[in-house]
């Protein structure tokens, strides 16, 4: 199955074969990732679909009130995401501060769903973050596995030089835990072309994804969820 567009970053998502997959018992059949724990969502209402694409595929989640973020709302969350649209919210940037020092003392990542690229600029650069927004055209592939291959096998081990049979022109950017996905992104221009971009921020690090597919993963479309799953697992 292909999302079409331009050929910019490959999720390779890999599809049990028969192979059952370890998952709480809440997860649907396709959903083949594990979460890393419970995630903070920051939606401004009344948008709630990031948190209804993390009730359908089971994930434990958290919403923050953004409005007066303080130690206890972000103690015990394993990664935060800021849905989409958010930063179009008056108070996402007094709030932005706060998230990007918790990024940077701790090791919790902090996921920036695509935005409104003009509002997010803005407010990105008056906060000093090392991202730039951007709108990417994008190209999904969602590849099956392969008995005896080195690489699409299930389980697998990929390692940075398997992923030259994807394309000579990409990098691993991420890898989710038992190899379930592949992330990679244009190795020559990452920082301009990334659809998916991760930038090390002090102990944590800030992903950027500049497309959308929450919506769809909210009305439960099996691809956009195992793209979800499988972005909220990354190592």
């Amino acid at each position: 199955m292909r999302l079409r567009g331009t050929t910019i970053l490959t999720f390779l998502l890999f599809v049990s074969c028969g192979v059952p997959a370890v998952v709480p018992p809440s997860y649907p059949e396709n959903i083949l990732a594990e979460p890393r724990g419970t995630v903070g969502v920051i939606e401004v209402p009344p948008s709630t679909m990031l948190s209804t694409a993390l009730r359908a595929i089971g994930v434990p989640h958290r919403v923050l009130k953004y409005a007066e973020l303080d130690d206890v709302q972000l103690d015990g969350l394993a990664l935060v995401m800021i849905d989409e649209g958010a930063f179009d919210d008056e108070i996402m940037p007094r709030a932005l501060p706060r998230l990007l020092d918790r990024t940077r003392t701790s090791a919790v990542p902090l996921f920036i769903l695509m935005q409104s690229p003009m509002r997010t600029s803005e407010i990105m650069r008056s906060n000093a973050a090392p991202i730039e927004p951007r709108m990417v055209e994008y190209d999904v592939s969602l590849v099956a596995t392969q008995r005896d291959h080195r690489s699409l096998s299930w389980p697998n081990a990929i390692q940075p030089n398997d992923l030259a049979e994807f394309s000579e022109r990409t990098v691993q950017f991420a890898r989710a835990r038992n190899g379930r996905a592949i992330i990679a992104g244009n190795s020559d221009l990452p920082d301009s072309s990334a659809a998916l971009l991760r930038v090390p921020y002090g102990k944590g690090a800030l992903w950027y994804v500049s497309f959308p597919f929450i919506d769809r993963a909210a009305e439960g479309y099996a691809a956009d969820q195992r793209m979800l799953a499988n972005l909220i697992s990354v190592e």
